[in-house]
């Protein structure tokens, strides 16, 4: 029997892919992910998710089954309010001298 090699992966699917927009797709997923759980556990039908975040029947459809590429980042935060949770924007500025590189973009997840 031929031995099978396991990686760790970086807790980012699309990163250990390769993609390169990584990091925006996973934060869109785990967005995605808090309103469906807010959807599941206050019951909603697609009816009431047309009312409560004013889209029609084909958007309600396509959220409530994680088409993740329908939606932008600002339109799911749009309808996380929506759905009555609170949104909080953290901006961490860096090290004082320390070297210009790219920033993170980091989802803390629903509390």
């Amino acid at each position: 029997m031929s031995e099978i090699e396991v990686f760790e992966g970086s807790h980012n699917i699309f990163k250990d892919l390769g993609h390169p927009n990584a990091d925006e797709i996973q934060l869109r997923a785990e967005l995605l992910s808090d309103i469906l759980d807010t959807i599941e556990s206050r019951k909603l039908t697609q009816k009431d998710v047309m009312k409560i975040l004013d889209i029609k029947q084909p958007e309600a459809s396509y959220l409530m089954n994680g088409k993740l590429s329908r939606f932008s980042r600002e339109r799911l935060i749009d309808y996380m309010v929506k759905l009555g949770m609170t949104v909080e924007l953290r901006v961490k500025k860096p090290k004082k001298n320390a070297p210009l590189k790219p920033g993170a973009l980091i989802y803390a997840g629903a509390s």
